[in-house]
This record gives C-alpha cells, structure tokens and sequence, in this order.
C-alpha cells in the first residue's frame, strides 16, 4: 500500500485533533521501538514535501491580512463539549447600565487570527466596529467580519498602519511591548467633541505650570471627522503621549483628533497605565480635559488648551484610573481654597457635595486607594485610604497591592480588592471620606488574587478568583487554578456574601448585561484528556447559577490571557467579544 506513512500521520493529526494532547504523546513514545523509527524513516522525497508543506502553513499565517484566518485550532474537540447548559430567558436589572448579551440560543462562535503575538485585549464595541488593543497596536475591528479596517501603531513614535497579520506594525513583536501595567490600557469616551474643548479647540501643546514643564504635541487632522456614533477613545501610548482618537464615518478609518505629549511631565523611567476623558460636557468643569496616571504614582490633567499639571502620589500604580461620578465631596476649586494637596498626603474637604463629573478621578496604588479633584487646574488629593498590601506578589496579580481599579457603586461607594494574607478582602468605601464601610474575605486560605476591573452590580460586585493563573503552564494540558466565583453585596452597612460558584476564570474579564441578567465571563474547564478547553460562561448575576457555556476554541492561542483583566466586550446586536492570545472572538445568539 502506498503513502503508508503519510496515512499514519495523518491519522495521528486527526486522532490529536479530536482526542486530545495525549494522542501525540503516546505517538512520540512510539518513536522508541526501533521498529517504528525505521518504517517511519521518510526518503528524501517525502521530507521535501512535508517540510514545503509545513512552510507553506506558516507562510500563508505570516502574509494574511490580520482577520482573514481563524485562530488555528488546537486539540480535544470530541472530549469538551461545545455548549453546556442552556438558553435563558432574559431577566433585567433594573439598576446596572449597560446593552445585551447572549442567551445561549444556539450561539455561533467566530474566530479571527490576528498574527503570531497578536495578542488582544481592551476591547471595546463602537457603533459597527471594535476597538481592541492588539500587541503594540490600537486595532479598528467589524463587529460582523471581524477583520481589521485599521491600525494605530502605539510604540515610540509609531504612526504608521498595517493590515498584515505579521506586518511591521507591532503586533509581532513581544519585545516591543512591556510588561505589566506599562502595556497601557485605554478608555473610551461617549462622545468626542467632549474632550476637544471649547469652541472644538483641539490644541494639543501648552505651557504646563510649576515644575510640571511643557507638554508640546502635533495635531494630526485639520478638522474633526465625523464620527461614528460620537464613539472615540483615550489612548496613552508608549512614548508617554495621550491620543484622542475618532472613528470616522465615512471611511472606516482612525483618525488622531488630538495629540498630547506628556513626556516633559512624565520621565524616560516612567510610562503611562491608563487615561481617560472627562465625562462633563464642553464647557463644564470636565469639559475636554484628558486625565492619566503613570507607574510611578504621577496622576495628571490636561487642559482643553494643552496645559499639563500633575500630582506625584509617591507609590507605584498599577491599575487604570477612574474618573469619579457626578455629585463628589469636592469640585473645581479654581483658586485652590478647596483643599488638598500635591505632596500625595491626604487632604482637602470632605463635606458637601459638589463634584461634577470628569472633576475627579479615582486612583488605586499598591498601598491605597485615592480620590483626587482638580485645585485650581491641577489634581489635588481629597482623601487617602491605606489597604492591606499583603507580604509579596500574589501569582495571579502583577503587583503586591490590590488587582483591580477602584469600581463606583451605587449609593455613593467604592469597591476594592486588597492584597491581604491569607485572603483577599473586597473593601467597600465611603466615597465622601474613604473611610470603610465593609469589608469581607474571599475565597480559600493562600488561593485568592484577582485581577482586572470588578463588575459593578448596584450595591454589590462580581469577584473572579485568579489566583495561581500567572503565565503559561497553570492552563496547560487541561489543568486548571484553584478558581471560583462570588458576588458581595452591601447591605445594611456590612458585606454580605450573596453567592458563590466554583468556576474557574483565571483571565477575569467579567462583564454584566442588565438586558439579560448575566454575568459573562471567560472560564476554563478541567480535563483529563488534556485538552485546553474555554468557554465563554454566562452566570444569573442574582443567583450566582451557571446558566450556560459555549466554548471559544482549543488550545493556548484561544487562552484570553490578559495583562489589564480587561472585560468582555458586549456589542449592541447583542453579541459578546473575547481577546485572546491569538486575536478575536465572537459569541452571538442565532437571528
């Protein structure tokens, strides 16, 4: 019988495809008999051909424009279930904000490779597109085809575009992107013309006052685009400048509407976590101010004339700023009087209730959580509230300090996860004073971490245990971390528990629709197979029940390991977007 060998490798790939890691194992253990090793010995042929083969694959992977490949597949499709559970019926909440999300009726699942270390997180639906952060890149995704309409490149002074899922964008290039919170998230804003200033200035350089320097930067269009559905976004770059950045209407396309150099105020050993629009409307006290925060603890303002002021905190930074609801202990004080300080100790008023958003931010360092508010223009400290840090850096947090940014939740508090020992705590906050209102442990001794934004449910908050999920080798060959799940509500002044559930959601990520009454969130499910299975995981946010899980893929490209824990991404049809290791994909319910 010809091509015997081509049969039997070919046989073991399918079986691998089906079965399992193990199946290639125990083939490579067959190599041991030296029976099996001469009938396996190919003639010079036959290796030429497997190795063109082979280089074809790879290269077809290499050129393709990023989104026209799915994610390769990985092994053990007959061993995890596809889908587990089953459709619900919607059941809203009446006091969370948000759009809709899958029912599990009879979802399709979609996925987009976006080249080797095409690594996205941050996304974040916009009108019929998406925005992802995909290696070094800003990419704009379809929402329905999943490939890329543009790139931003974010690395020093990158401005250039790619459609290559291994082009010269940055995408491919791990060493350009550094670690940690220095791999730098992004915010989007509702609305543009809100962080241009008044009269539609987009002035992008200025004189920044005190010790702070000039923030010199270039306006990169003449004119504002129009821009789909008013959608942008606020995006700190590696080389320390903060973008504002349109999606045009017409075209498809990323346009840079406001370019701010903030390196005169933030040093070459420093670089930037997070930034973020000022919610107020144009000619408010939040109107067209940018905020951002650095690694080294320096929260900053940018005026709508390019001003750049900033306020040193003393301690490392981790987590994303944010910026503070309506209705805060202390607005825009534009003489100063107001109080606070720019020594990092805690200051300023706390009576009345004066805030108006985009006014004050919320900050989280690796020793306590901050409420700053602008003092004549520049940020000023309105309290200060230690946490437990903890003796050293949990595995499944990337600092020695809380994992989560600092969530509003209703009735004027905020929440937090501290770093303490032997458990974690959710801290609950007055966000007038910051003083505690409540606290509680969470999850088992010496296995509980969490990382990426909590998710905010009235008075309460969704904690995803991370614990034990640093790097690679914890999800690989069907393990898993020690995981679990629980929901904290606040009632009558104390933390209660209202439920907990044992999946395991090592990259967080977690996101809540109020249309449906779902948590959504990647998980991923033990097998002795071996087989790298995740889900995307939809749990009744009153009942903590497990309603249903449709599997994302196989394998470690499908893992959504995230730097920032950012959520799952929601869009308005209803459909849920996960970033992964290998690009993008996309759960939506059958029309």
């Amino acid at each position: 019988m010809r091509h015997q060998r081509t049969a039997a490798l070919v046989g073991v790939a399918v079986l691998w495809l089906a079965l399992g890691p193990w199946v290639l194992l125990l083939a490579l253990a067959s190599l041991l008999h030296p029976a099996v090793r001469a009938w396996l010995r190919p003639t010079p042929r036959v290796t030429a051909a497997w190795v063109g083969a082979v280089a074809a694959a790879v290269g077809v992977a290499v050129v393709a424009p990023a989104g026209w490949l799915p994610v390769p597949p990985g092994p053990g499709a007959l061993v995890t279930p596809a889908y587990v559970g089953r459709p619900v019926a919607a059941q809203p909440l009446l006091d969370v904000a948000g759009g809709p999300g899958p029912r599990g009726e009879s979802p399709g699942v979609t996925s987009r490779w976006f080249g080797w270390g095409g690594r996205c997180w941050g996304v974040t639906a916009a009108g019929d597109a998406l925005l992802a952060r995909c290696g070094s890149t800003l990419r704009l995704v379809g929402a329905d085809s999943l490939r890329a309409r543009d790139t931003l490149d974010l690395t020093a002074g990158g401005a250039g575009e790619s459609d290559s899922a291994g082009g010269s964008d940055g995408s491919d290039g791990a060493a350009e992107e550094p670690a940690g919170a220095c791999a730098s998230a992004f915010a989007v804003t509702s609305s543009v013309a809100a962080v241009l200033g008044a009269g539609g200035s987009r002035g992008s350089g200025g004189a920044a006052e005190g010790d702070v320097g000039e923030a010199a930067g270039d306006d990169a269009a003449a004119d504002l685009p129009d821009a789909a559905d008013g959608t942008g976004a606020v995006v700190p770059t590696l080389d320390r400048r903060v973008l504002v950045v349109a999606i045009g209407d017409d075209e498809g396309e990323l346009a840079v509407v406001r370019d701010v150099d903030v390196s005169a105020a933030v040093p070459a050993g420093d670089c930037l976590v997070s930034a973020a629009a000022a919610a107020g409307p144009t000619g408010t006290s939040g109107g067209g101010r940018l905020w951002f925060v650095t690694r080294d603890g320096r929260v900053g303002v940018v005026a709508p004339d390019g001003t750049v002021r900033t306020t040193d905190l003393g301690e490392t930074v981790g987590q994303p700023l944010v910026v503070a609801p309506a209705g805060g202990p202390a607005g825009d004080a534009a003489d100063g009087s107001a109080g606070g300080s720019t020594d990092g100790s805690a200051g300023g008023s706390t009576g009345g209730s004066t805030g108006t958003a985009g006014s004050e931010v919320l900050v989280s360092s690796t020793a306590a959580t901050y409420r700053l508010a602008l003092r004549g223009g520049r940020p000023g400290v309105v309290w200060r509230a230690a946490y437990d840090r903890g003796e050293e850096v949990k595995d499944g947090q990337p600092d020695q300090g809380t994992g989560t940014p600092p969530v509003p939740l209703a009735g004027g508090l905020v929440a937090l996860t501290d770093n303490a020992e032997p458990r974690m705590h959710l801290r609950v906050l007055d966000a007038r004073d910051g003083s505690e209102v409540c606290s509680a442990a969470l999850f088992e001794d010496d296995h509980s971490a969490t990382r990426g934004p909590l998710v905010s449910v009235g008075r309460g908050v969704v904690v995803a245990n991370t614990a034990g999920s640093s790097g690679w080798s914890p999800t690989l060959l069907g393990r898993a971390p020690s995981g679990g799940v629980a929901r904290v509500d606040v009632v009558d002044g104390e933390c209660v528990e209202r439920w907990s559930s044992d999946l395991v959601a090592p990259s967080a990520g977690a996101v809540v629709s109020p249309v449906t009454g779902l948590v959504y969130l990647p998980t991923k499910r033990r097998s002795w197979w071996g087989a790298d299975a995740w889900y995307l995981t939809a749990v009744e946010a009153a009942t903590g029940h497990t309603a249903f899980g449709v599997r994302l893929g196989l394998g470690p490209l499908v893992d959504p390991a995230d730097p920032t824990g950012s959520p799952v991404a929601l869009g308005p049809d209803g459909a849920a977007y996960v970033g992964t290791r290998g690009g993008l994909v996309r759960v939506r319910d059958a029309d």
